[in-house]
């Protein structure tokens, strides 16, 4: 097998590894791994787990002299942590919480529930089409942290059980965010990981991802046709509603609303200017900050640190496991059960992300999946690599729909129910999510065959 090198390492090959450095790389690997997957059941936040099993890599591999670790973890801290991706979802969430305070989620949200006229499946519809365009835009897991807490109240005026808006809010918010660049953090993994910019996502996945929406809430109409009825009355009261009540700060609304267009316009562009979309996002954020005036404190407090530390803590796990000759044994298991046939084994590539992003949580998955993806994708010379990064990052957003630990946005949803003494249970949410993933993932693998097909060279 032919070396692969990940930023910041020395390529390692298994056959160069001692056995005890890679039992001990791969035990710490595989039990930070767990921690993360079974957090709920250790009581031990991912995080914890994440910046835990980074400090072991850190002491045991990264930093062992003996292995040519000397230097290494300035190596791990300056280069193999992924600054553009943490750049990037800093970035976004200074400039999506300043945006927060204006009130425009809260007016989005009450204008759908009257443009609906108050026929829930109406109102079904139009929440979900917005909850997978903020996704797309802005992030899914702020977009359902910001539109649950209305869609409690929309579902009270209607009489309608929450549950029917919230889980198919969560699945939509998931395939949206799988659209672009920024919209899930497997994607801004990906991206920054494969080169890919902004346009290539909106030229690639965007389109299939709309197909795919249409049929999600066509399908999703049919089978909720008839089960939720309200009376006149309860539609009276959703008209009644104030939209306009709902924007605090209609100035920080236009400035805000133009640094977002201007900084997706410069995600558009970034390429053309060579600028990285971390730097994009961070100029965007400063830029608000600067117009608005907003105070920097209260402001950094809506910066979700606990992910942050999460991603920088995964990094250097992942880093450690192909320093202990891991991931290399992994990519080759996977060439051998995949074959020789990049159509099966962009396929077989896409549901194997899609099933353990769903068992595991989708980013950890593909931050280990990573340099993998990137081995099978040498192993076919007659194909571009591009279908292969497309297989993982629709395997790992659409998969994230399996379950409600598969994607962050599942657990908010499910953690925001819970607060409103509604709780999801794991089995009601699969229920919805499970049929969801396995339609996407079956749709998605005719597209996959389709990209390969197109990225096959003469």
């Amino acid at each position: 097998m032919n070396d692969f090198i990940l930023p910041g390492v020395i390529a390692t090959t298994v056959d160069h590894v001692e056995p005890w450095f890679m039992i001990l790389g791969s035990s710490i690997f595989i039990l930070t791994y767990l921690a993360i997957a079974f957090e709920k059941q250790i009581r031990v936040d991912k995080t914890i787990s994440a910046m835990f099993g980074s400090s072991l890599m850190l002491f045991f591999i990264l930093e062992s002299p003996q292995h040519g670790g000397e230097g290494a973890a300035q190596d791990a801290y300056s280069y193999f942590v992924d600054f553009n991706v943490i750049f990037l979802l800093a970035g976004m969430m200074l400039i999506v919480n300043l945006l927060r305070e204006t009130g425009v989620f809260e007016y989005l949200a009450i204008r759908c529930a009257k443009a609906g006229r108050g026929q829930p499946l109406a109102v079904l519809t139009l929440l979900l089409v917005v909850t997978a365009v903020l996704s797309a835009f802005l992030d899914n897991v702020t977009t359902v942290l910001l539109i649950a807490p209305v869609t409690f109240l929309v579902a009270e005026q209607l009489n309608a059980p929450p549950l029917m808006f919230l889980i198919p809010e969560a699945l939509a918010s998931n395939i949206g965010g799988t659209a672009t660049l920024i919209g899930d953090p497997p994607n801004i993994l990906i991206g920054s990981y494969a080169k890919l910019d902004f346009v290539s996502f909106l030229q690639v996945l965007t389109p299939f991802i709309c197909v795919l929406m249409a049929m999600f809430i066509v399908i999703l109409l049919l089978l909720l046709r008839g089960k939720i009825t309200v009376t006149a009355e309860q539609r009276a009261r959703v008209m009644d509603l104030n939209e306009k009540r709902a924007i605090t700060n209609p100035r920080l609304l236009k400035k805000s609303l133009f640094i977002v267009a201007l900084t997706l316009a410069g995600f558009m562009l970034h390429g053309v200017f060579r600028l990285e979309p971390g730097v994009v996002a961070m100029g965007g954020a400063a830029l608000l900050l600067l117009l608005t005036r907003a105070n920097v404190e209260k402001a950094l407090e809506g910066v979700e640190w606990p992910t942050l530390f999460f991603f920088l803590g995964l990094f250097i796990v992942v880093n450690g496991g192909v320093k202990a000759g891991l991931i290399d044994l992994l990519a080759e298991k996977a060439m051998s059960v995949m074959g020789s046939n990049p159509y099966v084994a962009a396929v077989a590539l896409l549901w194997i992300s899609g099933i353990c992003a769903g068992i595991m949580n989708n980013v950890s998955f593909t931050a280990a999946a990573l340099p993998v993806v990137k081995a099978v994708a040498a192993s076919f010379p007659t194909v571009e690599a591009a279908p292969f990064w497309w297989a993982l990052a629709l395997g790992a957003c659409l998969g994230g729909n399996l379950t409600p630990v598969g994607a962050a946005a599942n657990l908010v949803i499910c953690n925001i129910s819970a607060k409103s003494g509604k709780p999801i249970s794991f089995g009601q949410f699969m229920r919805w999510g499970a049929p969801c993933a396995i339609g996407s993932l079956i749709l998605a693998s005719g597209y996959i065959c389709l990209l390969v097909r197109w990225g096959t060279i003469n």
